[in-house]
């Protein structure tokens, strides 16, 4: 619910808006509770629910996976202080590694400047396909870095913002 609001707040749609991936994560979330992965922490005030983190461990490693505040309560940095906290109890247990996952956004940058590339596979059963996907995937490429130019800096930052939101995960 923190998530969503705070997404809200920035007329963006969060990533717990879909009745189905908000199922699926209520599904992993009781298994991996089972197996003693599921780690959700909670920042509060009088009762009151401030910030949350929903991530797993996994090893010893701890794997951030969503977060979210209450947005009326962003000037007092609830969010990165509940983030750090995390990270506390992460060396507390022993942990050896907590990962962020994929992207590079902002806040990542306050606590890590180590990042790992996502590499994509592909496999394809004959060259001539695989030559039309790349193809095409070069032409949507140069298609989205010449509207990037064309288009105001803020404008494009936004619709980065909106599109990693979109994005069905």
């Amino acid at each position: 619910a923190l998530h969503q609001r705070l997404w809200n707040s920035r007329s963006l749609p969060g990533m717990f808006r879909r009745r189905d991936f908000l199922h699926f994560h209520r599904t992993v979330a009781h298994r991996f509770s089972d197996k003693g992965w599921l780690r959700l922490y909670f920042l509060s005030s009088n009762g009151t629910d401030l910030a949350a983190l929903y991530g797993f461990r996994y090893g010893q490693k701890f794997l951030y996976y969503q977060s979210g505040f209450d947005p009326e309560w962003k000037i007092y940095g609830v969010g990165k202080a509940l983030l750090y906290e995390t990270i506390l109890d992460s060396i507390r247990n022993g942990l050896k590694e907590y990962d962020f996952l994929r992207g590079a956004a902002d806040y990542k940058l306050d606590f890590t400047t180590t990042f790992r590339r996502t590499r994509e596979i592909l496999l394809a059963k004959d060259r001539r396909t695989l030559s039309l996907y790349l193809l095409q995937k070069g032409l949507k490429r140069r298609a989205k870095d010449s509207l990037k130019r064309a288009l105001p800096q803020g404008l494009s930052a936004r619709l980065k913002q909106l599109r990693d939101h979109l994005v069905v995960r």
